[in-house]
Parts: C-alpha cells; sequence; structure tokens
C-alpha cells in the first residue's frame, strides 16, 4: 500500500516539475533570462555585497490565460488523485468482502459438521 502511494506521489512531483520547466523554458523562453539573471549565483558573494537582481520575479504577472491553465492542470491532478483514491479502497473493500464471505462458508460449513 506504502510503496503505491510512493509510486504516484514520485508522478505527480515529475509531472510537476515537467510541466514547470516546460511552461518556463519552452511556451515562455525565459531560460536565458534565468540562466543569465543573478538569481543563480555561480560564486560566494559576501553579505556586504550587491543583493540579487529580483526584478525578473516582481515584474511578472500572470495573464488569465496562464491562471486558467494552472486551474485546469490542478484540477486533472486532483480528479486523477480521487479516482486512483476511489479505486484502491474500492478494489480492497471487495477483497476484504470475498475473505470474510469465505470465512463465514466455512464457519457454517464446520458448524454443520459438528
Amino acid at each position: 500500500m506504502f510503496n503505491v502511494k510512493a509510486l504516484w506521489w514520485t508522478l505527480l512531483s515529475v509531472w510537476i516539475l515537467g510541466s514547470t520547466y516546460w511552461h518556463v523554458c519552452k511556451i515562455q523562453k525565459l531560460c536565458d533570462q534565468l540562466h543569465n539573471s543573478t538569481l543563480f549565483l555561480t560564486e560566494v558573494v559576501p553579505d556586504s555585497g550587491p543583493a540579487p537582481d529580483l526584478s525578473l520575479i516582481t515584474t511578472y504577472q500572470p495573464t488569465v490565460r496562464e491562471l486558467w491553465q494552472y486551474a485546469i492542470m490542478f484540477a486533472g491532478v486532483i480528479i486523477l488523485g480521487f479516482f486512483t483514491g476511489r479505486s484502491y479502497e474500492g478494489r480492497k473493500t471487495r477483497e476484504l468482502k470475498y475473505r470474510l464471505n469465505r470465512i463465514n462458508h466455512e464457519l457454517k460449513y464446520y458448524q454443520t459438521k459438528s
């Protein structure tokens, strides 16, 4: 049970990271700006040094289209998680009912024998 949940969480994390990369680098074409910005420092800067330039982050304004895309992706993840959880729960419930039914049949059989 725990292994299955770990697999789904891993796949969900990979999906989120991949879609974020795809949106930033392939659709918005912001990878060059991110790599050239001071957000990713390649050397140690002393505390008294200049602060990183955060203008890329503060000037980003999402559009209504992007917000709809995020909402649809989030709803898709929630729905997939719901159906996955429900199918697992239903399968386990059927297995338990089957086993309890078998135990009841065996009990009835041994009660009729004695």
